[in-house]
């Protein structure tokens, strides 16, 4: 879960020049608003191979464009098992 990639998450972790996400976690505070675009950044977490010690965890927040494509960024599918038959 932690090092090898910056993991995207749906959330939004900050929505430029307006407010940023702070905890607790608060889903109808409109951090999952989808149809936001560029002006909206969204969470990553884990860290990737080359970051430093403090940001290779799964509690570390970071951020980024949607639109940004860094080879250091990428997802983790999700499904539940109970779907997989």
């Amino acid at each position: 879960m932690s090092g090898n990639i910056w993991e995207w998450c749906s959330t939004i972790f900050e929505i430029e020049e307006e407010r940023e996400f702070r905890h607790p976690y608060d889903a109808a505070d409109g951090r999952e608003d989808s149809s936001r675009g560029e002006e909206a950044l969204r969470l990553l977490r884990g860290g990737a191979y080359l970051s430093n010690a403090l940001n290779v965890m799964t509690t570390f927040r970071g951020r980024d464009q949607p639109s940004r494509q860094y080879g250091r960024q990428g997802f983790r599918v999700v499904a539940d098992i109970g779907i997989l038959g």
